[in-house]
């Protein structure tokens, strides 16, 4: 009886919600037109057409619901058809006098520098004018630009600077976001580098200016009241600004399963309309006669609805809450109007107004989340309520660990899919973490934020308070997020697995009993099918070939390779040169292989103790088995290298320096010939030259499997490539040396190794002017292909030992027979 009732119930929600179909129609239509690239005069074409069809199905009253529904299908696409990337900034003159005028457009939060802890702001510019020589031409642009200056600065505001003005970048590994999505969604056309100070030509006055002003001076409070860590969560918390979030943060996080409380969205939108409904409902209660004319909940609901729409204001309004707040106002309005008011209907009408808005917002990872899990949420039956305190007690408490564990499955392929992890503890971390992220801290940093600039007494009070809350907030991220137990390293799933988990999910909570047994049968199966297709393991789409992946890792180097034997082989990290800056390992090296679903490496080698090729191991040692680790014996002293050499040492692995080795090792049916350092004769196995600098004593390695090579030099110069000139055969591709350096890539050893393929890995706009002009024309002068990491992002190598096949991320494709 209680399935039937359910059944019924969960019929009658989905049918008094039709904005759900609608909003599952316009997605369906705009990932068809992504997948499929109609045009649009098609589509408006098919509209109309379609429109006749309307027509007709309505006069004959048959098949109207078939055509309705195709027609929000093709407006889907259409939307996505017509959401095209901004067009580039067009730039007509170039001079160090020039300048630019601009307004701003939104004021994304504020950055400090990681060299200089200089403070300033991250905005978003809409260009008006650039002054050529004496004349200002119009010009139009939305750029994304960090501003040093620490003044505040508004929406509305109008400056001059000088600027310069870059294009858009394409994504340059498979697992970093896509810049595409971020453009779409933001409507940028670029970014741009601040080349002097600003200075102001209008301050607006308007509300939002008035906004963004008051939530400036509340991070600058947050900044000065507490400690760095503790006034990022609060700022992230209240202000919806998460810049001041570091790396190491946003990994506990992650990993506790409660990164969703660092985004202004649904939990804050919930919490703050239902604080105010509550307490508008309760004063209104109080007053005489007023519940008898009126109705105290219709009231309540529209006080509510532009209090949500300020808090989504102050917020910055980021997507995620831009969403929470039109499901909110939707649902809330339904209250208003006195229709009976449906979650599901506020979800579908959320979902369709943000879609035809943006329709770029269906890929945002957020979106994703929060549509999935609240539609598994609003499926989730409910415990029947009691008169008695304590069972209506214990089922509440009962609800919210079923709600807590059913949200985590429903978002959990997802997250394997992203992340290549999946959190073990969200469940428990959730039950603690929500209450006292958004019942507590959420609105203790609010309230710090509207009382602490009226009292210097209380705000000294709600400091203590937030103070502790944060302290114990944070103490729990920390502790579970960086316990190994924590989460699991996955793979990626595939969408065959994915839709049968999907499929298994559905039918648990809709009929959990009946159709358990069946799903059991299909999760073994799937179990089954997927372990023989991970059995291969890493590259098993490549499986039987050498793959080599350059990766981009800004300014730095980082090889992965999968051997034809599926051994797995990294050749450096990368790594920042600034202590607080980018770390490619934990950002990108890691995420690849979870994709990959590598969890041990087999041979990690330091090429040499440069940051930026070492330091990305001190997150790999810490997440990743490592087998085996060749160094040169150089850089002992340096705190990454001890990390890395007792990580490897406490999981059982093998430490080996290079000079030491036999000069040729067997991998299979792969061989690896080492040259350098003390392999450049037969006599000298000494472990490096000390009269040589670091660059001069990188490790260098060359990998043959059948008839090609391809060789890895590190960061060695002219002194070290004289002198393996006469010792290295030719080769097939060459890692090229210190990034493009013309200290190195020598016209003697490129003639020499008569390279037919040259892989740079260098960072976009690097300060060393990486690679150099020289050294490029060296490579073309011997009719070199080259490939730049900066250009052409991740760079893959595959080839079976008769034929060498050359993708890059941007699309390229090059092959050597």
């Amino acid at each position: 009886m209680r399935a039937t009732n359910y059944k019924q119930r969960l019929i009658e929600n989905i049918l008094s919600a039709p904005m759900l179909a609608v909003f599952a129609a316009i997605a369906t239509g705009i990932l068809a037109d992504d997948l499929l690239q109609i045009s649009v005069e098609f589509l408006a074409l098919a509209l109309c057409g379609l429109l006749l069809l309307l027509r007709r199905a309505i006069n004959r009253r048959c098949g109207t619901f078939i055509v309705t529904w195709f027609g929000f299908i093709l407006l889907g696409a259409f939307l996505a058809a017509t959401d095209e990337l901004p067009p580039p900034i067009q730039v007509h003159c170039i001079d160090a006098t020039d300048y630019w005028h601009a307004r701003v457009a939104r004021v994304v939060g504020r950055v400090t520098s990681p060299t200089t802890n200089n403070m300033g702001r991250l905005v978003h510019l809409d260009l008006l004018a650039q002054r050529c020589g004496e004349t200002w031409l119009a010009r139009t642009g939305r750029v994304s630009i960090k501003l040093w200056q620490n003044e505040r600065i508004a929406s509305g505001d109008e400056i001059t600077l000088r600027l310069t003005i870059e294009p858009l970048t394409l994504r340059r590994n498979p697992t970093d976001p896509d810049p595409k999505i971020i453009a779409r969604r933001d409507g940028l056309s670029g970014r741009a580098i601040a080349k002097s100070p600003y200075a102001f030509t209008k301050r607006a006055q308007s509300l939002s200016a008035f906004i963004d002003r008051a939530r400036d001076s509340s991070s600058e409070r947050f900044e000065n009241h507490f400690e760095a860590k503790h006034s990022a969560i609060a700022k992230a918390l209240s202000n919806g600004d998460q810049n001041a979030i570091n790396a190491e943060m946003r990994e506990y996080w992650s990993v506790s399963g409660l990164t969703h409380l660092l985004s202004v969205s649904g939990l804050h939108i919930t919490l703050i309309a239902t604080l105010v409904f509550i307490i508008v409902s309760q004063l209104l209660l109080l007053i005489p006669r007023f519940a008898e004319r009126w109705s105290v909940r219709r009231v309540a609901a529209i006080i509510a609805i532009p209090l949500i729409i300020l808090f989504c204001c102050w917020a910055g309004s980021p997507s995620p809450a831009v969403r929470a707040t039109i499901m909110g106002v939707a649902f809330l309005c339904g209250i208003a109007i006195g229709r009976p008011s449906s979650v599901i209907n506020a979800v579908g009408i959320a979902g369709v107004l943000i879609l035809i808005i943006m329709p770029v917002s269906l890929y945002d990872l957020s979106f994703i989340f929060s549509f999935v899990s609240i539609l598994f949420l609003l499926l989730l039956p409910r415990l029947k309520t009691s008169q008695n305190l304590w069972h209506r007690l214990g089922r509440f408490a009962a609800n919210l660990i079923l709600a807590s564990i059913v949200a985590t499955l429903a978002t959990l392929p997802i997250a394997a899919y992203y992340f290549g992890r999946v959190s073990l503890i969200a469940p428990l971390a959730n039950l603690i973490g929500v209450p006292i992220g958004s019942a507590v801290a959420t609105p203790g940093a609010l309230l710090y934020s509207l009382i602490a600039p009226i009292s210097e007494m209380l705000e000294q009070i709600l400091r203590i308070g937030l103070k502790t809350t944060l302290i114990v907030l944070d103490s729990l991220i920390t502790y579970l997020g960086s316990k190994t137990w924590s989460a699991i390293d996955v793979a990626a799933p595939t969408y065959f697995e994915m839709i049968v988990y999907y499929i298994g999910l559905l039918t648990i909570v809709i009929k959990p009993k009946k159709r358990l047994a069946q799903y059991i049968g299909i999760v073994v199966c799937v179990i089954v099918c997927s372990s023989y297709y991970w059995r291969l393991g890493p590259g098993h789409h490549h499986n039987g070939k050498l793959v080599v992946q350059q990766l981009y890792v800004g300014q730095g180097d980082a090889a992965l390779i999968q051997l034809p034997d599926r051994e797995v082989i990294l050749i450096d990290a990368g790594g920042s040169l600034n202590a607080k800056g980018f770390d490619p390992g934990q950002q990108t090296v890691a995420p690849m292989m979870r994709r990959l679903g590598i969890r041990t490496i087999d041979l990690a080698m330091v090429s040499h103790p440069h940051p930026d090729h070492l330091e990305g191991f001190a997150y790999i040692a810490k997440h990743f088995k490592i087998k085996e680790l060749w160094w040169s014996g150089n850089g002992a002293d340096l705190p990454t290298m001890k990390l890395l050499i007792k990580a490897v040492k406490e999981n059982g692995g093998i430490i080996k320096l290079s000079a030491q080795l036999a000069k040729i090792q067997k991998r299979g049916n792969t061989t690896i010939e080492l040259y350098h350092p003390g392999h450049n004769n037969d006599e000298d196995k000494s472990l490096f030259d000390p009269t040589l600098n670091d660059n001069e004593n990188s490790i260098v390695l060359r990998l043959q499997y059948k008839k090609y090579s391809i060789l890895f030099t590190g960061d060695i110069e002219a002194n070290t490539e004289s002198k393996l000139s006469e010792r290295v055969p030719v080769v097939d591709v060459i890692k090229v040396p210190h990034h493009g350096s013309n200290t190195s890539s020598t016209r003697k050893f490129i003639t020499a190794l008569k390279p037919k393929v040259a892989i740079i890995s260098v960072g976009a706009n690097n300060r060393f002017n990486f690679p150099r002009a020289e050294v490029i024309e060296r490579y073309q002068t011997y009719n070199a292909e080259i490939f730049r990491t900066d250009q052409d992002g991740m760079i893959e190598i595959v080839t079976d030992g008769n034929s060498i096949i050359i993708n890059t991320n941007s699309g390229r494709r090059y092959e050597i027979p």
